[in-house]
């Protein structure tokens, strides 16, 4: 039987997906497994090596800690658990590097973003920042078996943007570079607000971000075998939905309160 890595490969290249570029992927391992039965860390391997046979200068994959730094105000590189589901704690395990944004930090395969002298904004978003980069250098956002289209980097275009569901809220904490080099911050930390349950409000829509850029043509996107696969580049995404937030502030939210809507995050 044809390998995962095999597979992936060859579907990527069907979609004439590019080499040579930083690709920041967000996957979900839930339905592979299924119709591959490979554990996890395996799965998560085998995404990796297909897309270093693309060659790209990195591979950043989000490792996000937004819970945990937000209730505990303590940010491990090295061992504060991913909440981004599998794809990204499976390579945290394997040793991947990791950046020490203690809210938004990304798994970086070839420890790309440390090497950006001019990345030296203290949050994310904004001027000088690690999804400013992505947008100037045209990064390739990959979705692998996403229900939508997810992206990170739309938070760079709410931080342009200024819309009114989204704050800088300062975090007092500390950040644990290693096992023993750790240091006092003061993170500004950009993110909606919390309900009475602790829950992040206002809701994406993701399906409506999802038709919305399928309407447009700037996915490509194939499934086979069960393995869904969409990308574009960060520019083509961003220039897009810019003239949509100009109108409507909340043209990526949804009205709905309850997360339990489909689609909702």
């Amino acid at each position: 039987m044809e390998s995962l890595q095999a597979r992936l490969e060859a579907q990527l290249q069907k979609l004439a997906f590019p080499k040579h570029r930083i690709i920041m992927v967000h996957a979900r391992l839930r339905g592979l497994q299924q119709c591959t039965r490979l554990s996890y860390p395996a799965l998560s391997q085998q995404i990796k090596a297909a897309l270093l046979s693309f060659q790209p200068y990195s591979i950043l994959i989000p490792a996000y800690t937004i819970t945990s730094f937000r209730m505990g105000r303590i940010f491990h590189r090295l061992y504060s658990h991913a909440e981004t589901g599998r794809f990204s704690e499976e390579l945290r395990l394997s040793g991947m590097p990791r950046t020490s944004d203690p809210v938004y930090s990304l798994l970086d395969s070839h420890n790309y973003l440390a090497q950006q002298s001019c990345l030296n904004s203290p949050c994310c978003f904004g001027k000088n920042s690690v999804f400013a980069h992505l947008y100037c250098n045209n990064a390739v956002i990959l979705n692998i078996d996403m229900p939508g289209f997810w992206s990170t980097l739309i938070h760079q275009l709410e931080w342009q943007q200024q819309v009114p569901y989204r704050q800088l809220k300062m975090l007092s904490g500390q950040i644990y570079h290693n096992a023993t080099n750790h240091q006092l911050i003061n993170y500004p930390a950009y993110l909606r607000k919390l309900n009475q349950h602790g829950v992040m409000q206002p809701f994406y829509d993701q399906k409506k971000r999802l038709d919305f850029l399928q309407s447009k043509g700037i996915l490509r996107e194939d499934s086979q075998q069960n393995i869904s696969l969409r990308w574009t580049y960060a520019q083509n995404l961003m220039q897009v939905l810019e003239p949509e937030l100009d109108n409507n502030p909340y043209f990526l939210i949804s009205q709905q309160q309850s997360p339990d809507f489909p689609w909702l995050t």
